[in-house]
């Protein structure tokens, strides 16, 4: 079983979350703080790709991206993500696609 070296592959401690009464994640709070600022950063400026990012960061990226006016193949080729992932995180976030 291969073990990454930690001193060389660093792995971001977990951001602390909110859990609600049944001890599921609550996505909406902090509505818009990601959870690890610094790799949200990169790939919001399209340095680093979105699979390097947890889930809910993802979903942020989308959405200020979607904000932006970006379409879902903008958004794709952005984020080094597909054009059916972004366009799935995108319908879970009950956003209306742009046009093209």
């Amino acid at each position: 079983m291969y073990t990454p070296d930690r001193a060389r592959c660093p792995v971001p401690a977990p951001a602390k979350v909110r859990r609600d009464a049944l001890g599921r994640r609550d996505w909406s709070y902090p509505a818009d703080q990601p959870d690890h600022p610094e790799q949200y950063r990169l790939a919001l400026e399209g340095r680093e790709p979105a699979e390097a990012l947890t889930t809910r960061d993802r979903r942020l990226l989308v959405r200020a991206l979607w904000k932006n006016g970006l379409p879902d193949v903008a958004i794709a080729a952005h984020t080094a993500m597909t054009l059916a992932t972004t366009a799935r995180i995108r319908d879970a976030l009950e956003l209306a696609p742009h046009p093209n």
